[in-house]
């Protein structure tokens, strides 16, 4: 076996976020920001994070891709991206209302935004936790013309003509470039998507910085890529597949899949070699094993990343663990 190819246990990077609240760091079962400040986002799978187990450790995801090349990422994300990492994955606790807001697609970015590495930003969101009541964002209400945006933005109005869903653990969000959306209060989730950062803020209830200052907004940028088509069925309907995995969404870009991990029963993975996989524990706790290597645990929230060409693994745990990549 090579010792450069074993399941790669992911340290995060935890941002604090001026909307965010304690209920994501006790999820983590990690330390505060500080007194005035709080964690709103939990990057996972991100090229700076570094490996904390293995002949990798303490190499970032970006050095290993750049050393192992399609034998890490596969020949799915190698052949349309090269050496560059192509997803982020993250986990969020809303403790307000996040901005409206709007992501561009991958043309756009290639003719507009050429710092980003040519990536849009396509996202999927499930949800872990939502307080009763709790809702989100997605898309405006039929009919709604760029100007109706204008006047309403002006008017502090916006969240009156967009469309707002309420939300469950274990819904299904798909948010394509172009659809306005975002998080309400209350709401935990884990996030899947392209490898970029890149937002356009439509809206932001005037809420003001820690310096004491409005947070910018990019309407001029947002009007732009904003798809004015109706959204009909906000949640995405998952799917069982043969292997007992459930996909909970699929497009060009990842696919996400689930499984409930029964205690002392391993759940053995026939793993494609055409793409890298990231694993997640959301409940529960998990070990990954595969030929020649170590064993690799994982807790609630943490994740590992599996390269293309490990070959198969199995799984043992109780909880419930998500896969994600190119393909599953």
């Amino acid at each position: 076996m090579n010792n450069t190819l074993y399941p790669m246990k992911i340290a995060r990077t935890l941002k604090p976020r001026i909307w965010g609240g304690p209920r994501l760091q006790e999820y983590l079962g990690v330390s505060a920001a500080s007194e005035f400040n709080v964690y709103g986002e939990s990057w996972e799978m991100f090229e700076e994070n570094t490996i904390i187990n293995g002949f990798w450790a303490g190499q970032s995801l970006r050095t290993v891709s750049e050393e192992l090349g399609s034998d890490f990422l596969g020949s799915i994300s190698y052949n349309r991206f090269g050496k560059k990492v192509p997803l982020l994955t993250k986990f969020i606790f809303a403790g307000q209302s996040l901005s409206i807001q709007v992501h561009p697609g991958d043309d756009y970015v290639k003719a507009n935004e050429l710092q980003q590495d040519g990536f849009g930003k396509e996202e999927a969101w499930l949800i872990i936790e939502a307080q009763p009541g709790a809702k989100i964002i997605r898309g405006f209400q039929n009919g709604t013309k760029l100007s109706d945006i204008k006047k309403h933005i002006e008017g502090g109005t916006l969240e009156s003509i967009c469309q707002q869903v309420e939300v469950s653990a274990g819904d299904v969000i798909l948010n394509p470039p172009g659809v306005v959306h975002a998080i309400g209060a209350g709401i935990l989730l884990f996030e899947i998507q392209q490898a970029s950062d890149l937002t356009y803020r439509l809206y932001d209830y005037n809420r003001r910085d820690k310096n004491g200052n409005l947070r910018a907004l990019h309407v001029e940028q947002g009007l732009r890529v904003i798809d004015l088509e109706p959204r009909v069925g906000s949640k995405v309907i998952a799917k069982a597949r043969e292997d007992s995995w459930v996909e909970l969404v699929r497009t060009k870009n990842f696919v996400l899949t689930s499984k409930e991990l029964c205690g002392g029963k391993n759940t053995y993975v026939h793993k494609s070699q055409n793409s890298f996989e990231i694993v997640t524990v959301i409940d529960g706790k998990s070990q990954l094993r595969s030929s020649g290597s170590d064993v690799t645990s994982l807790s609630q929230g943490e994740s590992a990343i599996l390269p293309a060409k490990l070959g198969d693994y199995q799984l043992q745990g109780l909880g419930k663990i998500l896969r994600a990549g190119l393909e599953i």
